[in-house]
């Protein structure tokens, strides 16, 4: 909140300071994304890569494998993944990726 409250009145430097105390004390702050895409159109290329895989059934060393990339770094894009698509675990995320690509293929026999 202090962070949002320094960003309103235009103080930016100092809002980064929560932010930093946070990572410091080992918490990371979650922001809401209003305005801003939701779901699977608000994951970025690799993370879509990342939850692609992860549809498909690979563990997270797989997923390293395939991308050249270590399993921490899977780890960190499946965690952003989860907060922005606002699901737990890799079930759900199947599920709803699933559920994107058949709309998707919808949208597309429909045009």
């Amino acid at each position: 909140r202090a962070a949002d409250g320094l960003a309103a009145v235009g103080a930016h430097g100092w809002a980064a300071s929560p932010n930093r105390e946070l990572r410091r004390l080992g918490r990371r702050r979650t922001r809401a994304r209003t305005g801003a895409a939701s779901g699977p159109a608000a994951l970025t290329d690799r993370e879509r890569q990342v939850a692609d895989l992860v549809r498909s059934g690979c563990s997270n060393r797989q997923i390293a494998e395939r991308l050249f990339v270590s399993e921490k770094t899977v780890e960190r894009i499946l965690s952003t993944v989860f907060d922005k698509v606002g699901v737990r675990n890799r079930t759900a995320l199947a599920s709803l990726v699933e559920a994107a690509r058949a709309s998707d293929a919808a949208e597309r026999a429909r045009r």
